[in-house]
């Protein structure tokens, strides 16, 4: 998951735990340098500092709640449009056309 958020924010991530991997990830998600787990010792990692912004960064989960909202669009038209073809339509009664003739004529 650090990968993960090294790549979307696009910033080097030093992660260090007690029993876990310790580790440093470049902004593209490499795992530069790292110390297995349950062991202990000291890595001397080697960063670099990142100031400019990414599209997430800014805008935090916009393409998601677009995706959201269309894939409701499509479903609401679907439901609209093809969901109508499915309902049963009113049927012409069986002695519709004797009453318009006789009505006519």
């Amino acid at each position: 998951m650090a990968r993960m958020r090294a790549i979307e924010n696009r910033r080097w991530i030093l992660r260090d735990t007690n029993n876990g991997t310790t580790a440093s990830i470049d902004p593209y998600g490499r795992v530069r340098q790292s110390i297995p787990r349950h062991q202990t010792d000291a890595l001397p990692a080697a960063y670099g500092f990142r100031n400019d912004v990414t599209f997430y960064s800014a805008h935090g989960d916009v393409f998601a709640w677009l995706c959201v909202l269309l894939s409701l669009g499509i479903i609401g038209w679907l439901n609209y449009f093809v969901g109508s073809l499915s309902r049963p339509r009113n049927k012409i009664p069986p002695d519709f056309v004797s009453r318009i003739r006789n009505r006519n004529g």
